[in-house]
């Protein structure tokens, strides 16, 4: 152990703001703070951390000195996002790296550690941890093992009477990296050290749970040239391995977990990135949360996936990585970062319930929609139930920055809502494409369009039926990509295909949009109905819509030839639409429309399972349609 003199400077910088504070009676019984800001400094910031204050926050970020010297900043903003104290942990002859989200850590009221490496310009690294208070005045610095061994130093958690460390050194024995903790008492001293893992491993994130155990998430190799997996592992508080799993697609590169928290129920919540889709040179990657056992059995995993469509050039790619975690109860708060429906990189924060469904989602950018090439990395919930969202953008030249890398700071109230993006939270909104004439006492599938402020949601219909726990589905779209067959190439050739059937629009006029297919029990009785449709919120909020439907008894032999269960059309007779339902459509079919005389009047390709066709152009009389080997009869009528 060595305590480290070094240089501790206060300096400051002009700032722009773009603030806006609004409270919402309705949501709220109290204030809360909203802004969106961009902590301007002269030199580029890489915000990474983020806790509240008692009379503000504090932000980490990694950053260089007036020398140009890579170093720490630490910024004290208060509650309406200006910066009022800014300080450095630098020094000319030493670099300070910080460590990962969540390796700036409160200990008690005033009291904040973090942990992070150092290095020399003649080949020594070390690590160390920081202490200091609300004030940024009082300040302790400790190093470890600063040698010519490499290591890095990416978090740190405590107990009562201890510190732990995690992070990655290098093994000479083995010639690989591997996975350390570190035991520190707080007066500096090294109690103890400990590796981990094999090949290539590292401790990105630790956490000391409620039974004074010790998990940590990061990343293996199975070999120095194969690919990364998630790694958890489980140590008791003396170091002994109790259990280490790794999780993944097995065959691309996973990267390392993002964050971890303990569950009510003593599991382990994780979240980062999985590779769903990869071609030749690229690999495109979905969200991911994943829950995991007392004894690292895997309980559930959850995929989110934001498509996006360029336009010049024109190209299908999918984007997003969940970063941080954060619960309340029952309910799960996660950050993470996406593209639009332009491919402009976006942060989001999003809610969830205890099994990964999503309750809402909102967006974020700075400055205004023509930003782009930003992240948000690490979050908390606040004191007045709101969110402090903290984050970076390289590009805010094009908003007239310099350097154009600084940091990004986000304050909501507790629906999300921060002033900028987010104003007030969407309205309850409901749509329902039901055909104008149905058969009678007949189940069939028709589209939803739901929107509001959360979920989960019920559909109620005058007739006695209930849909209820209706939740965004995890598949973003644009509507430019909308439902149906959406396809990823490159060089010519298609490397992915997707048939989507549900997903949540994410650019629509109405916020982020449900759309969905639903089964529809149609009335029993015959002739014409007026259908009321209301849908409830979780709030208990409601709104109602009509639909007026004709009934009809429909003949028996229709009724038996349409319950062939891998093709059913109705209404039949029709008049303009004909809806099709294929139970088992795994690529693009063709359905062909024959008239009586058995001439082909017209051919409609099909890409999704359920799908509607527009037959005002037949004239009245009998049809056959022909799908995959499959012949139906229909009539139609005027």
């Amino acid at each position: 152990m060595a305590v480290c003199v070094f240089d501790f400077t206060t300096f400051t910088s002009m700032k722009k703001l773009i603030t806006i504070a609004l409270i919402f009676p309705a949501l709220l019984a109290f204030s809360q703070e909203q802004f969106n800001v961009i902590l301007e400094d002269t030199v580029s910031h890489i915000a990474s951390n983020v806790v509240e204050t008692n009379d503000g926050y504090t932000v980490l970020s990694g950053t260089n000195n007036e020398n140009g010297i890579r170093c720490i900043g630490l910024s004290k903003v208060n509650f309406t996002g200006n910066v009022i104290e800014k300080k450095l942990l630098d020094n000319d002859s030493i670099e300070y790296w910080e460590g990962l989200r969540h390796c700036l850590k409160r200990f008690d009221s005033d009291t904040v550690y973090f942990s992070g490496t150092l290095k020399s310009g003649d080949g020594k690294s070390g690590i160390f941890v920081y202490k200091t208070n609300d004030q940024l005045t009082a300040q302790e610095l400790y190093t470890y093992d600063f040698d010519t061994i490499w290591k890095a130093s990416f978090n740190i958690t405590f107990s009562q009477d201890a510190l732990y460390i995690t992070g990655q050194h290098y093994n000479q024995n083995t010639e690989s990296a591997q996975l350390f903790i570190l035991k520190s008492d707080f007066f500096g001293n090294s109690l103890w050290k400990r590796f981990y893992g094999n090949i290539y491993e590292s401790g990105d994130q630790i956490l000391l749970t409620s039974n004074n155990q010790i998990v940590i998430g990061g990343v293996t190799n199975q070999s120095l040239s194969s690919s990364s997996n998630w790694y958890v592992i489980k140590t008791d508080t003396a170091g002994n391995l109790i259990w280490e799993k790794n999780y993944g697609h097995g065959s691309r590169n996973d990267g390392a977990v993002k964050a971890i928290v303990e569950t009510q129920d003593s599991c382990i919540l994780a979240c980062g990135s999985y590779p769903g889709i990869e071609n030749i040179s690229d690999t495109y990657y979905d969200g991911c949360i994943r829950k995991i056992d007392q004894n690292g059995e895997l309980v559930w995993e959850k995929f989110y996936r934001d498509y996006a469509k360029l336009e010049n050039p024109s190209i299908v790619l999918t984007t997003n990585t969940v970063s941080d975690i954060v619960f309340k109860g029952n309910e799960y708060y996660f950050l993470g970062s996406n593209r639009d429906h332009r491919s402009a990189s976006r942060g989001y924060l999003m809610k969830t319930n205890q099994n990964g469904e999503i309750l809402w989602r909102k967006i974020y950018y700075a400055i205004d929609t023509n930003s782009t090439y930003q992240w948000l990395n690490s979050f908390q919930i606040t004191n007045d139930k709101g969110f402090i969202l903290s984050g970076y953008g390289n590009e805010y030249d094009r908003q007239g920055y310099d350097p154009p890398q600084q940091r990004w700071l986000i304050k909501t109230d507790s629906m999300g809502m921060d002033g900028l993006c987010n104003t007030e939270p969407d309205a309850l909104q409901v749509n329902i494409d039901i055909p104008d004439t149905v058969c009678r006492a007949d189940t069939i599938p028709v589209q939803i369009h739901i929107a509001g402020k959360s979920a989960p949601y019920t559909l109620s219909f005058s007739t006695g039926q209930v849909i209820d726990s209706i939740y965004y589905p995890p598949t973003f779209v644009p509507q430019e990509i909308g439902l149906g067959l959406v396809e990823m190439e490159s060089g010519g050739s298609v490397y992915h295909s997707e048939d989507i059937t549900e997903a949540t629009i994410s650019n629509h006029e109405w916020g982020e949009c449900i759309v969905k297919n639903v089964d529809f029990h149609t009335p029993a009785a015959t002739g014409d109905h007026n259908i009321q449709i209301t849908l409830t919120d979780t709030y208990g909020e409601s709104i109602t819509i009509t639909r007026s439907l004709h009934v009809e008894y429909c003949h028996d032999n229709i009724v038996q030839e349409n319950e062939n269960p891998a093709l059913r059309i109705y209404p039949n007779p029709a008049t303009d639409k004909l809806h099709l339902q294929l139970a088992n459509l795994t690529q693009t079919q063709h359905a062909k429309i024959y008239d009586a005389s058995g001439k082909l009047v017209s051919t409609h390709p099909i890409h999704i399972k359920t799908t509607t066709l527009a037959i005002s152009h037949l004239k009245p009389g009998n049809y056959i349609l022909k799908i995959d080997g499959i012949s139906k009869g229909f009539t139609v009528v005027r």
